[in-house]
């Protein structure tokens, strides 16, 4: 997939995404692919840049397989991946919630759990302190975080066995 492909489908896919989770709220961002960031995605309030990390369309990402026959199930992995950083751009632009270390709070977790009630996903909790985690013991791997989503929410088998990665 050269450049153009991807600029296309990030741009069909952020136009479609803003329609049916964002009520067509968010003005378009300036969408990057980028080799170099050792993030999924990421997103910036302080020039509206919504990054994926450029390997996940080749699928030579350490938790993506490559391949034609896993390309649908990548090409879907991507679409969550931007949509997660569209959560970010859409707390920050449309309900002017302050960007914060706390990327991953209440805010975004109530955000992510509102699409996952419409698409039928799991819930997410927002990530607590570390000592908080510390104190949970077992019990802290049975939960789903939201800076996971929506990749930890999602069926299993949902990319179509295109993803092999744990988070933790």
């Amino acid at each position: 997939m050269d450049y153009s492909s991807k600029e296309w489908f990030l741009t069909e896919r952020f136009k479609d995404l803003n329609r049916r989770f964002f009520d067509g709220k968010l003005v378009m961002s300036t969408l990057l692919t980028d080799g170099s960031i050792n993030c999924f995605g990421w997103y910036t309030p302080k020039y509206d840049f919504l990054c994926i990390r450029d390997n996940l369309f080749t699928g030579d990402d350490k938790t993506l397989r490559t391949g034609d026959h896993y390309q649908l199930g990548r090409l879907e992995f991507i679409q969550n991946v931007l949509i997660h950083e569209m959560v970010h751009s859409y707390l920050y632009n449309v309900k002017k919630i302050p960007c914060t270390p706390d990327f991953h709070g209440k805010d975004f977790a109530a955000e992510c759990n509102r699409i996952n009630q419409r698409l039928g996903w799991r819930e997410v909790i927002p990530r607590p302190q570390f000592r908080t985690m510390m104190s949970m013991g077992d019990a802290f791997n049975h939960l789903l975080f939201c800076d996971y989503w929506p990749h930890e929410s999602v069926p299993s088998g949902y990319y179509g066995g295109a993803f092999l990665g744990e988070y933790r």
